[in-house]
């Protein structure tokens, strides 16, 4: 049975200000903050590969779902968690995987690149934005304890209705078979990202060739809608507790034409191997998240949203899980080294 147009006109009414906030949202974003920062690629000494599943307001029919999948790796870069074989010979014990991030001093990396790539799929209703990514970044050291990156992503942005979900009064309407229901543009994206191993800071603008019309139909009318460019203001700090036991605070800030959204978070790790945390997002949900770092090679992250806004009435809340791989890994470490 053909969804019925009343639920989409809903949720295009109390979900208005995401016509602005037209990217996909995520609780986890720290997981994957490579997902709106190109500058992230190759960040760390193994092949980053995640793959992720948003349910967003759960019991609503037509409710925004997103999948994506990324991939990033470096390129020349010095692998600074390898252990050193003097020492081993000299008859130090090697600490266990978990231990090699904090306990291994930093050393001034090398200047190196980082490569990757994303695919993203949301879809709301009978429309379906579509977005592929290459991307690139420079990662340069300024000093001693700090890396400045600088990146890149290029790709395009697909565009698309579902004709077989949407019901019109008029049968066989015209609009729903013009061409504007499936289109194409071009994407691209800038970032930089400032790390060491206790803080972040990154900004990121996405999405800078939108501005451009895109066709929505709503009971059989062509309705014009704007894609605009999305920005992102991001930062974090580290603070190690105790031997086993670190709190990372975080922010983002997503800005874009007529929308401002924050979301605060805070995490706890212990001992690298499980954390938990909490978000806040302003005016629209408070999420509780977890997760463990299985071995080197695996990790999971789930989070669940209870909405603050309008739609708890009629919604059992937002889902959201995240199945990370490490590739290449060759330090063995548990834990990533620079994305906490």
């Amino acid at each position: 049975m053909n969804k019925l147009l009343p639920v989409f006109l809903f949720l295009t009414l109390v979900a208005g200000k995401l016509n602005a906030q037209q990217r996909p949202q995520y609780s986890q974003y720290s997981l994957n903050n490579y997902l709106v920062n190109p500058a992230i690629s190759g960040i760390e000494n193994y092949t980053d590969v995640r793959l992720g599943m948003r349910k967003q307001w759960a019991g609503l029919e037509g409710s925004p779902v997103t999948y994506y999948t990324s991939f990033h790796t470096a390129l020349n870069k010095e692998d600074r968690n390898r252990i050193n074989k003097n020492s081993m010979m000299r008859g130090t014990v090697k600490r266990p995987a978990y231990r090699v991030n904090k306990n291994n001093k930093f050393k001034k990396a090398n200047s190196h690149h980082g490569i990757g790539g994303m695919a993203q799929v949301d879809r709301t209703g009978p429309i379906q934005n579509s977005t592929f990514n290459f991307t690139y970044a420079f990662h340069l050291p300024v000093s001693k304890g700090v890396t400045v990156s600088m990146g890149t992503a290029a790709g395009i942005n697909q565009f698309s209705l579902n004709r077989a979900l949407v019901t019109t009064v008029q049968s066989n309407d015209p609009a729903l078979y013009s061409d504007r229901t499936n289109d194409v543009k071009l994407d691209f994206g800038l970032g930089t990202w400032i790390y060491s191993q206790n803080f972040f800071v990154g900004v990121s603008a996405m999405e800078l060739l939108a501005n451009t019309e895109q066709a929505y139909i709503t009971n059989g009318l062509q309705q014009p809608g704007l894609t605009h460019a999305h920005y992102y203001f991001t930062g974090g700090y580290r603070f190690d507790v105790s031997r086993n036991l670190t709190v990372v605070p975080s922010t983002m800030v997503k800005v874009t034409k007529g929308a401002v959204a924050a979301d605060f978070n805070v995490k706890a790790l212990l001992a690298e191997r499980i954390w938990a945390g909490a978000s806040y997002r302003h005016k629209d949900a408070m999420a509780v998240m977890a997760g463990v770092n299985l071995s080197p090679m695996l990790d999971l992250g789930y989070s669940y949203d209870a909405v603050t806004s309008e739609l708890r009435h009629a919604s059992s809340g937002s889902h959201e899980v995240v199945l990370g791989v490490k590739l290449q890994n060759r330090a063995q470490a548990i834990c990533p080294q620079w994305l906490w």
